[in-house]
């Protein structure tokens, strides 16, 4: 399950992770944002305090999957922003500001970074895994803390090689500007995540326009590569949530919350 991808990543180490580990107990709600870049607007949009200032679009589901407790980044460019440089102030303007008050290490991850799939197969440095803890103090959300997890790999790579071999679940799937922008430097846009969402126990998949609606034309050298990440799932019936007008994030269309598991399926 979850635990056992996090304690294979945390290693023999001692340090913050392991302390929150030991004291979150049981499976940790994980939120997953393959090709994060330096982006943490999953922590604001995520956490539980948005949830209660953004009101459903459909009331009568009752209600929404709890929040991650979580939220695990991938990507295989080596970004040194934010929290990636160290404890400290990591993002500020007139609105949000954000500090990281704890940055661990972690024993470094080895994945492949396949040229089929990427822009630049020859970038080094990948491999880092680092723990924080932020503080996050918002005129809108209020103040509370979030915890990230930030492992350079290749996503394709990463879900096949390490999380779906050690029976990962994510609650949460964010696709957004996948490959680019954001992320940068990939040349599928996730249309495999559809694929896997049910595999890896999604109950939110949150995605923005920028993903393909042609069966993941883009997508060959995914399934050549990693035929286990093929799938007949696509976009389902799944109750909309909520939507969040593009500008407020990715700039690639409006991002919509999906309710994958654990809801009704509407118009069935």
């Amino acid at each position: 399950m979850s635990r056992r991808l996090l304690e294979g990543l945390n290693g023999v180490q001692r340090g913050p992770f392991r302390r929150w580990l030991d004291g979150v107990g049981g499976a940790p709600r994980i939120a997953w944002y393959p090709s994060a870049g330096g982006d943490l607007r999953d922590v604001l949009y995520l956490s539980a305090q948005y949830a209660c200032s953004a009101p459903l679009e459909r009331q009568e589901l009752g209600g929404e999957p709890a929040p991650p407790d979580l939220f695990l980044h991938t990507n295989y460019i080596p970004y040194r922003s934010g929290f990636l440089r160290g404890a400290g102030l990591v993002f500020e303007d007139d609105r949000t500001r954000i500090v990281a008050r704890t940055v661990e290490e972690l024993p470094r991850h080895r994945s492949p970074v396949h040229p089929e799939l990427v822009d630049f197969p020859n970038w080094r440095g990948g491999g880092r895994v680092v723990f924080a803890e932020l503080e996050v103090d918002s005129d809108q959300l209020g103040s509370f803390t979030a915890r990230v997890l930030y492992v350079f790999a290749e996503n394709t790579a990463f879900l096949a090689e390490r999380a779906l071999p050690e029976d990962a679940r994510f609650s949460h799937v964010v696709h957004v500007r996948y490959g680019g922008g954001l992320g940068g430097g990939g040349r599928s846009r996730g249309y495999w995540l559809l694929n896997i969402l049910k595999r890896v126990g999604c109950e939110v998949f949150v995605s923005d326009d920028s993903i393909e609606t042609d069966g993941g034309a883009r997508d060959a050298h995914v399934y050549s590569l990693y035929p286990e990440l093929q799938g007949p799932e696509a976009f389902g019936r799944w109750p909309r949530l909520r939507t969040l007008p593009g500008a407020q994030w990715s700039n690639h269309g409006d991002v919509t919350w999906h309710w994958v598991q654990g809801a009704p399926v509407v118009g069935a």
